[in-house]
């Protein structure tokens, strides 16, 4: 009996020691599984992105923005002051005013082929642009400028417009708001003069690098709330968007100012000295031409067209490399400071510069217009 219950004493402990070595094999599994995860999220950090809901897209969107002063954002590459941004203001003017270019690259007059005759209609007389996302409006007053302009306004339309953003004398106009509230369903009550003023009677729309921050879902109905402001007749609105000022129908062939231009990036075709995660990152956020035509058509434009412009960066790459720390495009928001600085080690080994630390590159913007 005693050698019974020794033998049962012996085969309880090793039942318990083999259930405590489950339990901590288990355990270093759960830990194993938990780091492996976590290294995969940050390493692949794209298909976080991709499936982020659009509250988190949102929040990343505002933390960036909000994380920028006037100056911190400004002083960027592409957007002080420069040869740059006189190449752009030239090819946004010229869209607007109906004259595109196929395939433009910069001339070695600088410039996007300079002023154009204006192929704005006469009966326009003065005339609103909207500018979607103008934040300080810098870029704006560029394209208020010139003789060819006097008889222009234009609205910068914004969420995150700071104390530095004032109007201008009757020319430009600033509006804290979301691109969102154009959508036709923000307000079932939002019908003829309930509608805000901002949000109606005006000529054309500017989108520079901000449609990439719609969400899928919310783009097309965007789209469609943009259109219903459009002015083409004097004092009125129409769903005909076709219509030439006088209420005559345009043929494809005219040239005839655009009603929205959206200047983008390419989704996959870019060139920046970026690293692996940034790429797909970017590839993740940012919509194809395609997808931006499919829902234009599908809002009402027609005439939708897509235009490549190249424009041929040279930079310090120490420039570079600060602008990437100093998150100047919402891609790098999705990084943290660590993740950041290990990336510009990674970019200094790898891209080519001159003697004097220059790095060169194309900048590919993707054109859309539609009427």
């Amino acid at each position: 009996e005693r050698k019974k219950k020794k033998k049962k004493k012996k085969h309880k402990r090793q039942h318990n020691n083999e259930a405590s070595s489950s339990s901590r094999l288990s355990y270093a599994m759960t830990i194993r599984h938990l780091i492996l995860r976590n290294r995969s999220r940050r390493l692949c950090r794209p298909s976080y992105c991709s499936n982020r809901n659009n509250t988190q897209r949102m929040s990343t969107i505002s933390s960036h923005y909000e994380g920028h002063t006037a100056n911190s954002y400004e002083s960027a590459y592409f957007y002080s002051p420069g040869e740059y941004t006189n190449w752009l203001r030239d090819l946004v003017q010229n869209a607007l005013r109906g004259n595109v270019i196929c395939d433009s690259e910069r001339s070695e007059q600088g410039g996007g082929g300079g002023a154009a005759e204006s192929g704005l209609p006469s009966q326009w007389g003065r005339r609103r642009l909207i500018d979607i996302g103008g934040g300080t409006g810098n870029f704006t007053r560029m394209l208020l400028s010139g003789e060819d302009n006097n008889n222009l306004e234009a609205v910068v339309v914004d969420p995150f417009l700071d104390g530095a953003a004032q109007n201008d004398k009757g020319s430009l106009m600033f509006v804290k708001a979301a691109a969102e509230d154009f959508s036709l369903n923000v307000s079932s009550s939002d019908k003829g003069d309930e509608i805000p003023w901002w949000r109606k009677d005006y000529h054309q729309v500017l989108l520079k690098e901000v449609v990439h921050h719609f969400s899928t879902g919310d783009r097309l109905d965007i789209f469609r709330g943009m259109r219903r402001g459009l002015l083409t007749k004097e004092g009125e609105t129409s769903d005909s968007s076709n219509l030439r000022v006088d209420g005559t129908h345009h043929d494809d062939d005219d040239i005839f100012p655009p009603s929205i231009l959206i200047v983008t990036r390419p989704q996959l075709e870019i060139d920046y000295p970026l690293w692996p995660a940034a790429r797909q990152v970017w590839a993740a956020n940012q919509p194809s031409a395609l997808e931006i035509e499919k829902d234009l058509i599908a809002a009402g434009f027609t005439n939708v067209r897509t235009i490549l412009h190249r424009y041929p960066c040279q930079i310090l790459l120490d420039r570079w490399l600060d602008m990437v720390k100093g998150r100047f495009w919402s891609t790098f928001s999705n990084f943290t400071d660590a993740e950041l600085e290990e990336a510009c080690g990674l970019i200094r080994k790898q891209v080519v510069v001159d003697d004097k630390g220059v790095v060169t590159f194309d900048d590919r913007l993707v054109f859309i217009v539609a009427s």
